[in-house]
């Protein structure tokens, strides 16, 4: 299955993306890493067949979806027992996402 990873950079006052097609694991997760809420806010990888898989947010919370290519959509959620919201910036856009969809910062080692 061919797939593309994606990631937006601020450049120049600007948002650009970073496209890779078929990129490694090692690849895929480097450009994952730099989700900093700032310069870079919107992580996804696509399918052929147009699902993504979109990890937005940083530098210490994100939120995750799937999206198919019918359109419809699946939310993650981290715990519901949070109330609130937290305002990110994701896709250079801000917005208020719920405490239960936030999934915390974890540095892993050798996950590939």
């Amino acid at each position: 299955m061919n797939i593309s990873a994606r990631i937006d950079v601020l450049e120049q006052n600007a948002y650009t993306q970073i496209s890779v097609d078929n990129p490694s694991d090692q690849h895929a997760l480097d450009l994952l890493a730099r989700l900093d809420g700032k310069r870079s806010t919107i992580f996804c990888v696509v399918t052929e067949n147009g699902a993504e898989f979109v990890v937005g947010g940083g530098p210490e919370r994100f939120i995750i979806y799937t999206a198919k290519s019918d359109e419809s959509v699946q939310d993650f959620f981290f715990d519901m027992s949070l109330d609130g919201t937290t305002r990110l910036f994701i896709g250079s856009q801000p917005g208020d996402y719920l405490n239960s969809m936030l999934f915390p910062k974890v540095e892993t080692e050798g996950t590939c």
